[in-house]
């Protein structure tokens, strides 16, 4: 068929261009021209797949890769889209299949030979405008806010074991044992550390949570983390639920609170001893045991 042949599709059909071979190896569409490219969409190992002068090769639902780019030369895309997506239903990338553990729905891979100032990632609006990056060293550069949980959590070691302490409890410094805490069980103590927090926003650590599962980068859970190591995320900075007593009197919003003699709970004080404070009550507790939220602020 020559080169400039042209079909034209233009009626109404269920496909513009449609093929059924089986042949191993064969393609639905292939087509070669004289600058070197070649593409071909819907191959035995390609839905598309594409070829080029300057060393670039994609493919777009490659036998292992859904969207699959390798190139010798530099280029300035490997993948490339000015597609018009529908308000509120569009979306560049969509996985509808479950993932498998230590599978990644996006992957990002770049030579340890790389320059420093490489980007992982980089999201602008318009050209000029660049609103999220991430680099080489891993440092994220972001111009908006973070949206979640709100506290800042410390992994941390538990003694007496990650399964001896919960969500929640007020936790001390344990002076046995380095970078370490237990659960508090005396009332006033100058040895306050944070409380043991329900869902961190973000979690300091360390330890490098990355490990590989089955050839694959996958990272650390927090029950991996009490599981392997006995860590667990100590709140020391924001907004957490934490056990509370009244055995000291009803608690009011603005209280300041102090461990108490009732394990992993705190409790109010009128008058506080420099070092013993482990926040202030957003909450109230009239009677008995209970959990409110507190701002943690260690003084």
């Amino acid at each position: 068929m020559a080169a400039d042949t042209r079909f034209d599709l233009t009626s109404a059909l269920a496909f513009g261009l449609r093929s059924e071979n089986t042949l191993a190896g064969g393609f639905a569409l292939h087509g070669t021209g004289s600058s070197g490219r070649s593409g071909y969409i819907g191959g035995t190992d390609a839905a598309v797949y594409g070829e080029s002068t300057n060393g670039l090769i994609g493919a777009l639902g490659h036998t292992q890769a859904g969207v699959y780019a390798v190139g010798t030369n530099p280029v300035t895309r490997a993948f490339y889209s000015t597609h018009a997506f529908a308000a509120g239903a569009g979306n560049l990338i969509e996985c509808t299949n479950a993932l498998l553990p230590g599978s990644d729905l996006v992957e990002l891979n770049i030579p340890s030979t790389s320059q420093a100032t490489a980007q992982f990632l980089e999201l602008q609006w318009d050209t000029n405008d660049t609103k999220f990056r991430v680099n080489a060293d891993g440092n994220v550069f972001a111009d908006g806010s973070y949206t979640g949980p709100a506290d800042f959590a410390e992994m941390i070691r538990v003694s007496s074991g990650a399964a001896t302490v919960e969500a929640g409890d007020v936790l001390v410094i344990d002076p046995n044992n380095p970078r370490s805490v237990v659960k508090s069980t005396t009332a006033h103590s100058t040895l306050v550390a944070g409380i043991f927090s329900t869902e961190p926003g973000f979690v300091g650590s360390e330890r490098d949570w990355d490990e590989e599962v089955d050839g694959e980068s996958s990272a650390l859970t927090l029950n991996d983390m009490a599981a392997r190591f006995g860590e667990i995320p100590m709140a020391v900075v924001g907004i957490v639920p934490c056990k509370v007593t009244a055995k000291n009197g009803p608690i009011r919003p603005g209280d300041l609170l102090v461990t108490s003699s009732t394990p992993g709970h705190a409790m109010r004080a009128d008058d506080p001893k420099t070092g013993t404070v482990i926040g202030k009550a957003l909450g109230s507790l009239d009677r008995g045991l209970g959990v409110i939220r507190v701002l943690v602020t260690l003084q």
